[in-house]
């Protein structure tokens, strides 16, 4: 999805998001105005944009923190991690995209054997 810098102001920044560059949000279901349908199954849901990141330039600029408006109109304030972004950005456009950083990693159980093959000399329970 993208959307267009409108203010900079200390640690936030405030995005106009743009829902119909999202692909998913057409298949959704928009009427002829652009706005999304809101009681179809499935329908866009910007609290689900809640912890996005805002990339500008492929960089990571920050993440998304609050959504004010409606459905089809809304806007986005996120707080800024790179200190390098000056109101010098305002009016460029950015990307929010999903980016899975913070998830645990899954613990790999590779080394050991399937049930199956486990050696058979152990047994359940306590050794007699």
């Amino acid at each position: 999805m993208k959307g267009k810098i409108l203010s900079i102001v200390q640690n936030s920044v405030v995005i106009k998001a743009d829902v119909r560059t999202d692909t998913e949000g057409i298949m959704g279901g928009m009427n002829s105005k652009g706005e999304l349908y809101t009681n179809k199954y499935g329908a866009f849901n910007p609290n689900k944009l809640l912890n996005y990141e805002i990339l500008y330039n492929d960089k990571s600029v920050g993440k998304i923190s609050t959504i004010i408006g409606r459905v089809s109109d809304f806007f986005l304030v996120a707080d800024i991690r790179d200190k390098g972004i000056t109101s010098s950005i305002v009016g460029e456009d950015v990307e929010i995209l999903k980016q899975n950083r913070n998830r645990k990693k899954q613990q790999k159980w590779s080394n050991q054997p399937p049930y199956k093959e486990r050696d058979k000399s152990r047994q359940y329970g306590r050794s007699r």
